[in-house]
């Protein structure tokens, strides 16, 4: 994506939006944990142009996804940009990012005492930023969340927290669509680190839900031999000419290239060493780097690394077998270049979270007057909107027109998006009058 490349579905949205106009948007604070890439910059331009104020919005990235010229353009927009303090050796990202996310609630309490702001809206990325939230801010303003990862929903700080949360992360819009983008986007990062040759490699897939199935697609579509594991067993009811296994421990004994796809660690209480005795390469296809945490622990209490802890880790074994962790546990898709997947493609997400922040807004006066709390559906109306603002301006999408034309019903979406959907018809004007002004100006 170009630096000043605009995203079609995002503008679409806006369009829709300023011919409304979000209320007292200007007096809202957004606090946000994001992924520092192209295309979220262009989400928060987007929200600067409908009115958010930019000293209004916190921000802080993530240390293995973080691109610098992204920073700087963010922190030209006028944002308050947070500093990330360095990590200097494996498994300590958790310990250290909470950290510096409390120390950004901390500012924005300070910025509450000298600012008039008449609500908070949090954009969180694996619920970290609901969970270190300040009293203070919870006892003096309304409070909504919008939480764009399962690990977020479940998280249970959040849980008790007792504040909405509109869930992007379950609906059926990101569920059915965004899967088998990152996945295409693993593993094309992979394609300088697997053999040339696929046919036959010995591949392990460790929890196959949404991302975890389409990854198990995907290898055997390249002739991989795919061995999976999953802590539910229904959902090996979905896994077709692929090995299922009752115990991890047989799986990496078994397996050369192993993926996390689970969002927790599963290295936890592995005797490593019964279990390798040749060459295994280990996988993240989720966040941060609690895949292999465990391991990642193991191999630093063996070697008091001071080396980049985002880099390949490699681990030579005194049986002559070595573990390989790629990018030291984080996952595969990030780096430091600003695009995790294509802009044309990632933009269905973006637009997901801004039609998210819209309905934040527009709805917390109605979700506090009725004392909402938890999971709240993301619009099955915008989700509509997005998916088909998407379609109309996406490129080589290898979806099926039968699961897209299921996006044409609102029924659909709704029983196939997580939380309790709320009726709230202050929001349906924001995703219908753009689509009706385009039929009455090509009529």
């Amino acid at each position: 994506m170009k630096i000043n490349e605009k995203l079609a579905v995002l503008e679409a949205i806006a369009a829709s939006a300023k011919s409304v106009g979000v209320p007292d948007i200007q007096k809202i604070l957004f606090v946000c944990v994001q992924h520092l890439l192209h295309t979220s910059a262009s989400l928060f331009e987007t929200l600067i142009e409908l009115g958010a104020e930019p000293s209004n919005i916190f921000l802080i990235g993530k240390h293995y996804s973080t691109c610098d010229t992204v920073s700087e353009k963010i922190k030209n927009m006028g944002i308050q940009l947070q500093k990330l303090t360095p990590l200097q050796k494996s498994g300590e990202y958790a310990s250290i990012f909470n950290r510096d996310i409390s120390a950004m609630w901390q500012q924005v309490q300070n910025h509450l005492n000298s600012h008039e702001i008449t609500a908070v809206v949090v954009l969180d990325d694996g619920g970290k930023c609901l969970e270190f939230i300040t009293r203070g801010v919870l006892a003096k303003l309304p409070v909504i969340g919008i939480e764009q990862t399962t690990a977020g929903l479940f998280n249970p700080a959040v849980i008790n927290l007792h504040v909405p949360f509109i869930d992007v992360a379950a609906c059926a819009a990101k569920t059915y669509l965004e899967s088998d983008m990152i996945v295409e986007a693993i593993l094309n990062k992979l394609s300088k680190t697997l053999p040339v040759d696929k046919n036959g490699l010995l591949c392990g897939v460790v929890g196959v839900g949404a991302i975890g199935k389409a990854i198990v697609r995907h290898l055997i579509s390249l002739g991989c031999h795919v061995h999976v594991y999953d802590q539910n067993k229904e959902n090996y009811k979905f896994i077709e000419k692929a090995i299922c296994y009752d115990h991890l421990e047989e799986l990496i004994r078994t397996t050369d290239y192993i993926f996390g796809c689970t969002g927790r660690d599963i290295t936890q209480n592995l005797d490593m060493f019964s279990l390798t005795s040749r060459h295994k390469m280990f996988i993240s296809c989720t966040s941060e780097d609690k895949e292999f945490l465990s391991l990642l622990k193991l191999i630093q209490s063996y070697h008091d690394q001071q080396s980049n802890p985002l880099k390949d880790i490699v681990w030579p074994l005194s049986n002559s077998a070595v573990i390989t962790i790629i990018k030291g546990g984080f996952p595969i898709n990030f780096d430091d270049s600003g695009e995790s997947v294509p802009a044309h493609q990632i933009q269905l997400t973006r637009g997901l979270l801004l039609v998210a922040l819209i309905q934040a807004i527009v709805t917390l006066p109605f979700l506090m007057k009725e004392n909402i709390k938890g999971r709240v559906m993301l619009n099955p109306e915008a989700q509509k909107f997005v998916v088909q603002e998407w379609l109309k301006n996406s490129k080589n999408h290898k979806f099926s027109p039968s699961l897209l034309n299921k996006f044409k019903n609102i029924d659909w979406i709704m029983q196939n998006s997580g939380g309790l959907f709320r009726q709230a018809d202050q929001l349906f004007q924001y995703f219908n009058f753009y689509e009706a002004t385009q039929s009455e100006s090509a009529s």
